[in-house]
């Protein structure tokens, strides 16, 4: 992948885009020559690896035979399952006897975030990422998602100072898991209209070119997924790469908006679940899934709806209840969470009803969600899940994602449009019946 072509000197956005990972390259037989790699980035002594228990034989044991002839070389093997919270970024800082001058993630999502944000946040050192899966979007992303005192956050963090994927290594990887990244790049045409959306109603900061390079990374799934799902290496190349492009553009725009919209919130809350109550732990890209098709029937509600905007209640985040009654139910749905969401943070003053002038009409001419059954079509192919049945989500949590989820985040999305206009309870009973 050819970086230095990706960035935008001068962009018509009137930002000057910058991508500040130096090489990223996904080959066959990769891990063989990583010390060549490691030596053409800069002079190292002490290296710290982190993987965990599964991405260690996927790929860490095969890193430290490469490079700890070479290199001072220490490592932490995380238990299987782990999460990215303050007890393992606790396990990193306590396993090295010297303070490493490199970390070395071997892993997918979680151990990727982990290390990211060790890396800028506390050790304020570069790493290099050795992706073990096509399995998610984070890769060159510039933030971690963290969970911290339970609830999963966002924080800035730095984007690898190079990515390494070893074809053998990614095309070995759990079915499961290249079905969750492909799954994780379809959810991006849902959030590229959330992003539309954003800039014709709150006038947010859009980036055409950006759009662009996520929306060729989603497409970059949709050309053979009978390949993908047969782990074939020109197939699994082609998802990587799209998946890093996807990261890409997140490190171009600064925030997670040009690939996370409301199908992320559905699974941010949906994960919140997990944490609070147990039960079965499904992977991000599965949720994921689920959540770009439900959030492809709200848009199509929403197109098909004739809006009386003068309709719209005062209160409008439930229809009726007041800022007190809101606070209650919030309380019940995200339990000790609930204080964590930027809405109880703010108080009553986003309780202010919208103002939408003509600028509603615009913004339904020119987004262009996908069609549910092309999405389901593309899950299903892979082998991702299309609904929240066939993922085993209680119907429960799919009801309270739909009505409440999008307050995880402070984003616009098709949901918090819908509960502007009063229409959350109609939509739920659309995409549930």
């Amino acid at each position: 992948m050819k970086i230095q072509k990706l960035a935008a000197a001068a962009c018509s956005c009137g930002r000057k885009h910058q991508i500040p990972i130096r090489e990223i390259e996904i080959a066959p037989n990769l891990l063989s020559h990583l010390y060549q790699k490691l030596a053409g980035l800069g002079s190292w002594d002490k290296l710290l690896l982190v993987a965990d228990e599964n991405t260690w034989s996927a790929a860490g044991a095969q890193v430290e035979e490469a490079l700890a002839c070479r290199y001072a070389l220490e490592k932490v093997i995380l238990s299987a399952g782990f999460k990215p919270d303050e007890e393992s970024v606790d396990a990193i800082l306590s396993s090295s006897a010297h303070r490493p001058d490199l970390l070395l993630a071997v892993g997918s999502g979680t151990i990727t975030d982990l290390v990211r944000y060790a890396a800028a946040n506390i050790l304020k050192i570069p790493f290099v990422s050795i992706p073990t899966a096509p399995s998610m979007d984070g890769y060159a992303s510039t933030v971690s998602a963290m969970t911290f005192n339970g609830f999963k956050i966002t924080k800035p963090a730095r984007p690898p100072l190079a990515i390494y994927g070893d074809l053998a290594v990614l095309a070995k990887a759990p079915q499961r898991l290249i079905s969750a990244g492909a799954a994780d790049l379809l959810g991006k045409y849902t959030a590229l209209s959330d992003w539309i959306l954003a800039r014709e109603l709150e006038g947010e900061y859009y980036c055409p070119y950006i759009a662009g390079l996520v929306q060729d990374a989603a497409d970059s799934c949709r050309i053979d997924t009978a390949a993908i799902e047969e782990g074939r290496e020109d197939a699994i190349a082609k998802l990587t790469e799209g998946l890093i492009l996807s990261g890409i553009g997140i490190l171009m725009a600064g925030s997670s908006r040009p690939a996370s919209g409301s199908e992320h919130h559905l699974a941010h809350f949906w994960e919140m679940k997990e944490q609070l109550e147990g039960g079965k732990e499904h992977l991000h890209g599965e949720k994921v899934a689920v959540g770009s098709v439900l959030s492809a029937k709200a848009y199509q509600f929403f197109l098909e709806q004739a809006l009386d905007l003068a309709s719209i209640r005062s209160s409008w985040r439930t229809g009726g209840l007041s800022w007190e009654e809101y606070k209650e139910k919030l309380t019940e749905v995200y339990g000790p969470l609930a204080g964590e969401l930027p809405v109880m943070q703010a108080g009553p003053a986003t309780y202010e009803p919208p103002r939408f002038s003509g600028r509603l009409a615009s913004a339904r001419s020119k987004i262009k969600p996908p069609s549910v059954r092309a999405i389901q079509e593309r899950l299903r192919s892979t082998g991702a899940p299309a609904s929240y049945q066939e993922l085993g989500l209680p119907k429960k949590w799919v009801e309270d994602a739909i009505l409440y989820g999008w307050e995880v985040r402070e984003r616009y999305t098709i949901f918090t449009l819908l509960a502007q206009l009063g229409l959350l309870p109609k939509v739920l009973d659309a995409i549930l019946a």
